[in-house]
């Protein structure tokens, strides 16, 4: 089963209408406890009936940490190019036909 995360979103402050006519609003954003605040530039709720709750949060990190086996990429992409050269020849054949 999967895991549940518990989501908390608090309105703290509603800035009225500025010059363009909207409005601006302050929030804390928790997802078990832990705040996403910082660099949260967009967050989406889609609540469907027929289907689990779906949240979407747009981001700008300051910081993106990596693990890259770049053994498993180069094998990857020797397969990727041995399935590419079988593409050509499949159709170098087809069209020699």
């Amino acid at each position: 089963m999967m895991e549940r995360k518990k989501l908390d979103v608090k309105i703290k402050q509603i800035v009225k209408e500025n010059d363009s006519g909207s409005q601006s609003v302050s929030y804390d954003l928790k997802i078990n406890g832990r705040d996403f605040n910082r660099g949260v530039t967009n967050v989406k709720l889609v609540m469907r009936a027929s289907d689990l709750p779906r949240l979407t949060i747009e981001c700008v990190p300051d910081n993106i940490d990596f693990e890259l086996d770049t053994d498993k990429i180069l094998e990857l992409s020797a397969e990727s190019k041995e399935k590419l050269k079988n593409v050509k020849e499949f159709i170098n054949d087809f069209l020699d036909e």
